[in-house]
């Protein structure tokens, strides 16, 4: 798995419940070190894809991912979205 398909994984993952996990938890199922799986948490972070709660360490879905869901959802009208599941 290349540096794009961890980052793809860890963002859908954080999509999932419990909506938040440690870097230990990450890497643990992503099956890499905690030192390559930090790395790309910081380019994620730098981009506002993930955020990390500073008490508890935690890594969340970022501000970024919402505006982006916000922008895709003004180009792909909800009929449109429900196509492709209908």
């Amino acid at each position: 798995m290349n540096s794009v398909e961890k980052a793809t994984w860890i963002l859908k993952r954080l999509a999932q419940p419990p909506y938040s996990m440690s870097l230990v938890s990450i890497s643990r199922e992503l099956g890499m070190g905690r030192s390559g799986a930090h790395k790309i948490l910081s380019v994620l972070k730098e981009g506002n894809l993930v955020t990390q709660n500073e008490e508890t360490k935690q890594y969340r879905l970022g501000i970024a991912i919402y505006r982006m869901g916000n922008e895709f959802s003004k180009q792909l009208g909800i009929w449109d979205a429900a196509e492709n599941i209908l």
